[in-house]
């Protein structure tokens, strides 16, 4: 029965380990990818709940003063009109 070399041996299973670890890199790559593309889903959606809090926030206190500006560290309101 023919063989090749203990060298090319060597080589052939040194080129295959590395394929196989490159392979398993890209894999963790496309997880690690598709898990920040699930946060990121997440958190887009989380930031239309807030926007649209706000957005509610905003009205009630219109309905109420009216247009003024509010101060958002203190609360204070001003006139438009200043």
């Amino acid at each position: 029965m023919k063989k090749i070399t203990e060298q090319e041996l060597e080589d052939l299973k040194r080129i295959n380990l590395e394929f196989n670890s490159l392979r398993i890199k890209i894999a963790d790559i496309e997880i690690e990818r598709n898990r920040l593309k699930i946060y990121k889903d997440e958190i887009f959606s989380k930031l239309d709940v807030a926007s649209n809090d706000f957005k509610e926030q905003e009205k009630k206190l219109l309905d109420i003063y009216g247009n003024v500006n509010i101060n958002i560290q203190t609360g204070e309101i001003t006139d438009d009109k200043n």
